[in-house]
């Protein structure tokens, strides 16, 4: 079922990523013409989302089988990643700094909470999981 859910979810953001960075120009000038030259921001955010998604809903299954504790920790280590990056790099690349910070927080988050989730249940959510699955006939279920 996790993995069903992953497919779907990743495949859906996906499109929505595509359709929100072929758009974000007309998008952001709803803001002001001012945030235009910051569409391209879009694409590294639709990618971060795009990835957190992927990797399947792996905060929820730590916080629904009483491992909320161990991803508020992955939480917290998450967002040091993000400030560390954004004091090293918003002072010389700006918003695109913050951007990144935060994109590679979502990362950090997501790569951590597969592998709790491998840890504590014995499977993977993610859609390479899926993807090996499908390919090769491998599962990550335990057995």
């Amino acid at each position: 079922m996790t993995h069903q859910f992953t497919l779907v979810t990743t495949a859906l953001t996906a499109l929505l990523a595509i359709i929100l960075g072929l758009a974000g120009p007309w998008l952001m000038l709803l803001f002001g013409p001012a945030f235009v030259e910051a569409a391209p921001l879009l694409w590294v955010v639709g990618a971060a989302y795009l990835f957190s998604i992927a990797c399947g809903p792996v905060g929820f299954l730590l916080t629904m089988t009483g491992d909320s504790k161990k991803f508020l920790g992955i939480r917290i280590k998450a967002m040091l990643v993000a400030v560390a990056l954004a004091v090293l790099l918003v002072p010389t690349y700006g918003i695109w700094g913050a951007v990144i910070a935060i994109s590679a927080s979502m990362v950090v988050s997501n790569i951590l909470g597969s592998i709790a989730v491998k840890k504590r249940h014995g499977f993977q959510p993610s859609i390479l999981a899926v993807a090996k699955e499908r390919m090769f006939g491998v599962t990550g279920s335990p057995k």
